[in-house]
């Protein structure tokens, strides 16, 4: 008897898967600003070679500028002005492309500043320029309510199909499984398994390539002699090729492995997929110790979700359903009977494939009797017919403290 996970990825199939100006105070500060000017209120002047040096005088700026535009009545200040500006051009230094402000003041007098005019209020016109940005800091409540989006798409008419609207497909490093809402405000179930390496599959690839490396060690000896020596030559060429061949693979193989590894290990947010295909995220809460079994939960929205079996016994050879992504495609249901128990696992035959794991198993009412989990198959083929074990719906509120609030 062969126990094997039931979710779906590349793992071998018995683990299963898943941007105003600013100066610098201590020296030079170089800066490129560019806006359009109101020919109203400024002038631009670009490509101006200037050295911005902390604390200048803006009164000798201001007069440079004055003079270089010939506002001033005084020549010789207006040529000493135009020589400074001059002096300023030819500094070696950065370039800056800068924009003069011209404006009125309340005497009449223009005034010329690398500074915008600031109007009452102490808004400046670079500040009242700037389009007023609307930051949505969670979406509206129409967008949020998911239970009630997919209850009015849906309009399931039995309570089977009711439930199906809180299951989902998860998917991690270690390739897809499937989940289901236990709460309304977006707690979600699955399996360990889906979300973090099962405790012996790092020892299982670790296993799987050694033994690879055993045989293409093996080759090269075989290889290492020249190919003189070989009665058929073509044989020692086709050796050649092959052992180009799977040591590429198996570098591969050990890559892949190593980033999975190292990926899942650290991954806390997974990507969700409801049943009308539209993905969220949601965060990693918690993992039983104890149990495959792990919360996560998806923030911010009302969700559907299944409610726990909470009257009365299920029986043998009552119905059950199984609900999720098996083989990657989501939103299938399997029928079957409860058969009994097999230690604290719910034994069923509804079909249960890879991918289904952390699905929920339901009874006819639509409510949750057991998070799908391992399937017990004669081989060592998942997808062979066998029987499903499903964990009590129980033990997860015992596992997780934030289900019984």
């Amino acid at each position: 008897m062969v126990y094997s996970t039931v979710s779906n990825g590349n793992i071998p199939a018995h683990h299963g898967a898943h941007h105003g100006i600013g100066y610098a105070q201590d020296g030079l500060q170089r800066a490129t600003f560019e806006r359009q000017c109101n020919p109203y209120d400024k002038t631009r002047i670009m490509g101006i070679r200037i050295s911005l040096y902390s604390r200048i005088s803006s009164n000798l700026v201001q007069a440079a500028f004055r003079a270089a535009f010939g506002i001033l009545r005084d020549r010789h200040v207006g040529w000493y002005g135009l020589l400074f500006a001059w002096l300023l051009v030819l500094v070696p230094s950065a370039t800056l492309f800068a924009e003069i402000y011209r404006y009125q003041d309340a005497q009449g007098n223009w005034i010329f500043s690398d500074r915008p005019r600031v109007h009452q209020g102490g808004a400046s016109e670079l500040e009242e320029s700037m389009p007023h940005i609307a930051l949505r800091v969670s979406p509206p409540e129409s967008e949020r309510n998911l239970a009630q989006r997919l209850l009015d798409h849906y309009q399931p008419v039995s309570d089977v199909e009711m439930s199906s609207l809180a299951v989902v497909k998860v998917k991690s490093a270690m390739g897809s499984g499937s989940g289901f809402f236990i709460s309304r405000d977006g707690l979600l179930l699955t399996n360990r398994h889906v979300v973090k390496p099962p405790e012996d599959w790092a020892k299982q690839q670790q296993d799987y390539l050694e033994f690879v490396k055993v045989q293409l060690d093996e080759l090269k000896r075989k290889l290492s002699l020249p190919r003189s020596h070989y009665r058929n030559p073509r044989e020692y060429d086709r050796g050649k090729e092959l052992l180009r061949e799977r040591s590429l693979e198996y570098r591969q193989a050990k890559r892949e492995f190593e980033m999975k590894h190292y990926t899942a290990q650290l991954q806390s947010s997974f990507e969700i997929e409801l049943k009308d295909g539209s993905t969220f995220t949601a965060e990693l809460v918690d993992l039983s110790s104890n149990y495959d079994l792990a919360l996560l939960q998806m923030k911010g929205y009302r969700t559907p979700f299944i409610e726990p079996m909470s009257t009365g016994v299920l029986r043998q050879a009552d119905k059950v359903y199984a609900i999720g992504s098996p083989l990657g495609i989501s939103d299938m249901i399997t029928v079957g009977i409860f058969n009994g128990t097999r230690g604290e696992l719910l034994v069923t035959d509804a079909r249960i494939m890879p991918g289904n794991s952390g699905g929920p198993l339901v009874n006819e009412l639509g409510e949750v009797v057991g998070i799908n989990t391992l399937k017990a198959t004669e081989g060592n083929d998942p997808t062979e017919r066998g029987f499903g074990l499903a964990i009590p719906v129980q033990i997860a509120f015992e596992e997780f403290e934030l289900l019984r609030y």
